[in-house]
């Protein structure tokens, strides 16, 4: 699957009022990209935000097992 986004660098788009998609293209096989993206013991590694913002993964972990039955 050939990809136009530069590696590394993340778009954000409005596709509706409700909606926010973040696209990023990475330099990784499929496989583990997704293994990254759905796996919650990878999550907190990727999944950051300021000092101080709350990382609250049990929620994600339940939906993440959800999704990827």
């Amino acid at each position: 699957m050939a990809t136009t986004g530069k590696l590394g660098i993340t778009t954000f788009t409005t596709p509706s009022d409700r909606e926010l998609l973040a696209t990023r293209a990475v330099d990784a096989p499929r496989r583990l990209a997704w293994e990254m993206w759905t796996n919650p013991k990878h999550v907190p590694h990727w999944m950051t935000g300021p000092d101080g913002w709350p990382k609250s993964y049990d929620r994600l972990d339940e939906y993440l097992r959800s999704i990827t039955r």
